[in-house]
């Protein structure tokens, strides 16, 4: 009796830790890291500095451009589940910063959003002040060419697991002319809100 006991213990031991047990992958960064970023301003080096070498680099074409594109992962997963940060940021010919996309479903970075405050906005009167000040700071920013015409785009977006591989997304993104005022507005999903 004795001597299984001494061999189930260190059994006894592993199982009382695993609920304690996480595990952690990829470049640890937050949204606040993102905040010093400016279009068309910072350098793809201040961009690894800020935040690390990148997961992957790849290259798009956009715009009739080619960008390098990085691309940062950071996931944890633990007992209550599994939380992921994305970052894709695209830098020109130049070297600058020409957009970014984040996203995350931790809770610290608070980049959830009131899908239902989308439709107070009009397209040709609505500003980029007035987004701002009822949406919050975007969680991605792009430049998008319609013919000659360019754009400022502003994308907010949030997945969220609800189920095992059946993320729930919802994103709105906003399109502002030259002069910051909204010129169109997508939206897509339903309006969960993280507690």
């Amino acid at each position: 009796m004795r001597s299984t006991v001494r061999r189930l213990w260190p059994l006894a031991l592993c199982l009382a830790a695993l609920p304690a047990c996480s595990a952690t992958r990829g470049t640890p960064f937050t949204w606040s890291d993102l905040e010093k970023f400016e279009l068309g301003v910072t350098r793809r080096g201040e961009v690894s500095t800020q935040i690390g070498d990148p997961t992957t680099v790849g290259f798009a074409i956009k715009n009739q451009y080619q960008y390098v594109v990085y691309r940062y992962e950071y996931t944890e997963a633990d007992r209550d589940g599994v939380r992921n940060r994305l970052l894709r940021a695209g830098f020109g010919p130049d070297d600058k910063l020409a957009f970014y996309q984040f996203q995350s479903n931790f809770d610290v970075d608070e980049t959830d959003f009131d899908i239902s405050k989308v439709t107070r906005f009009t397209p040709g009167t609505s500003h980029r002040d007035q987004v701002l000040a009822e949406m919050g700071e975007p969680s991605g920013r792009d430049v998008a060419f319609v013919g000659p015409q360019k754009y400022e785009v502003w994308i907010y977006g949030i997945a969220r697991l609800e189920k095992i591989d059946a993320p729930v997304l919802k994103k709105a993104t906003f399109y502002f002319d030259l002069e910051g005022t909204l010129a169109w507005y997508e939206s897509q999903g339903e309006g969960f809100l993280l507690p």
